[in-house]
């Protein structure tokens, strides 16, 4: 049966999380339990049986919020580190097979970041009640809305969207300020940062933050000195403590036969490779389709081998396994 995984935690015996899984078909939500190898386990459970990328945008997040919640409820007893959403391996064997394969590296992420958490702030203001307040304010504003009056109905409307877009860029420099000004003072009392797009015109910051669990108490104060300084102008909503998604997350690679021999015909190759001969044949191709050497010719010719390239590195890099296991890290920005 297909496992799905959710992360790796520090564990060398069988546990029993509980149906906190995705939902079966007919036995309600899945059992997730620990499968343990030596010091650490995998946090598996039944995967789904839709094809992920064939999944509606509607059963999309809600398979997207139970992979979440299951993380967090694990969270709250011990260091989960997550695995990227959709993670699929084929049976228990192949889950064993990927801790042992990994077990140093493993153990060397989870000890660097277990003792730390992610929280996640959003602040957001009324748009609406920010613009009029921003119009009422502003002379030059107040002057383009008297005048429209007295336009022509064509040239009404275009100073009428030209007023508009005027005003949303004022909004959005304005609401970057205000960012600004947030993230400086909680990035104090944090390890690391990392802001995320806003939604729409209510949301100023989004952003996410990693912490040491000293640092908890400190953080919650820092968000309630921010309420209090700004008086009620934004609505604070801290959502934590998470597994640090934001900050290090396990990436588990497939790779599918047929994009392996693709690769390997683009790049003039037959049979097993290593990682000498892929560079070998990597030069050889740079040589006669590089846009540097040939201007003259297709740069989509030269990306199609570089993208090869890639592919058969990461390839003999995990010892021509069906898989990679790699991490997405950040690197104390912020």
């Amino acid at each position: 049966m297909r496992s799905y995984l959710y992360g790796i935690i520090e564990s060398n015996a069988v546990k029993n999380f509980g149906a906190i899984g995705f939902e079966t078909a007919d036995l309600g939500r899945g059992k997730v339990e620990a499968l343990p190898s030596r010091n650490i386990a995998a946090v598996i459970g039944p995967a789904p049986q839709e094809d992920f990328g064939l999944l509606s945008k509607e059963r999309l997040v809600k398979t997207l919020l139970t992979h979440q919640e299951t993380l967090e409820m694990i969270m709250k007893s011990q260091f989960i580190l997550p695995c990227k959403f959709g993670t699929v391996l084929r049976d228990r064997e192949e889950v064993r097979e990927l801790l042992l394969q990994n077990e140093r590296r493993l153990e060397e992420w989870i000890s660097k970041m277990k003792d730390r958490v992610e929280m996640d702030v959003v602040a957001t203001w009324d748009s609406r009640e920010v613009l009029k307040g921003m119009a009422e304010g502003d002379p030059e504003i107040e002057s383009r809305i008297k005048a429209i009056h007295a336009l022509s109905p064509e040239r009404e409307k275009d100073e009428k969207i030209a007023l508009g877009m005027n005003l949303a860029a004022k909004l959005k420099e304005y609401a970057n300020q205000w960012a600004d000004e947030i993230l400086f003072a909680l990035k104090k009392v944090s390890q690391e940062s990392a802001p995320h797009d806003v939604m729409n015109d209510d949301m100023v910051l989004n952003a996410s933050f990693l912490l040491k669990h000293d640092q908890e108490d400190q953080f919650s104060k820092a968000v309630e000195d921010l309420d209090q300084r700004f008086e009620g102008k934004f609505n604070f909503r801290c959502i934590g403590p998470l597994p640090p998604y934001s900050f290090s997350m396990i990436l588990v690679k497939e790779f599918e036969e047929r994009e392996i021999r693709r690769a390997k015909e683009v790049l003039g190759l037959e049979g097993d490779q290593n990682l000498e001969t892929v560079k070998h044949a990597y030069k050889e191709k740079s040589r006669e389709f590089h846009p540097d050497i040939h201007p003259e010719l297709d740069n989509q010719e030269f990306q199609k081998i570089h993208e090869a390239y890639e592919l058969l590195l990461d390839y003999c890099q995990g010892g021509r396994q069906s898989w990679k296991v790699d991490l997405f890290q950040t690197n104390g920005k912020g």
